[in-house]
């Protein structure tokens, strides 16, 4: 009786043990098949998006690159929490980078949004 327990409790760590293993091997095959721009995207806010397409616009040989790195962190868990716009932009220009983000200043005046160029146009 004591040893039917025992092979009990050794069939349930080999079977433990090969859940696992199974386990890790579908993370590698996810990893290889996953997209690295799908996965860095759920991590990123929206004005980092736009800082990464931006990115992608000006600077297209490195920019593939990048993304695997960044999703690659993802995956091993160095990045867990969401990335802004702000600090992907400190990110890319502190690797060499110089992305350039379009600005727009505009305010809304008498239900109206209008830009600092519109605004100079009407007091000339």
């Amino acid at each position: 009786m004591c040893e039917d327990k025992e092979l009990e409790i050794l069939k349930q760590r080999k079977l433990l043990e090969l859940k696992r293993k199974l386990a890790g091997k579908n993370r590698e095959t996810e990893k290889g098949k996953a997209d690295p721009k799908k996965i860095l995207y759920r991590f990123l806010t929206p004005k980092a998006a736009e800082v990464l397409e931006a990115a992608e616009k000006q600077y297209p040989q490195v920019t593939p690159q990048i993304i695997n790195a960044l999703a690659e962190a993802v995956l091993t868990g160095r990045i867990r929490k969401e990335i802004t716009g702000g600090e992907l932009l400190w990110f890319l220009r502190y690797i060499g980078l110089n992305v350039k983000i379009e600005t727009k200043i505009a305010f809304l005046e008498r239900g109206k949004l209008k830009t600092i160029g519109d605004k100079l146009k009407e007091k000339m």
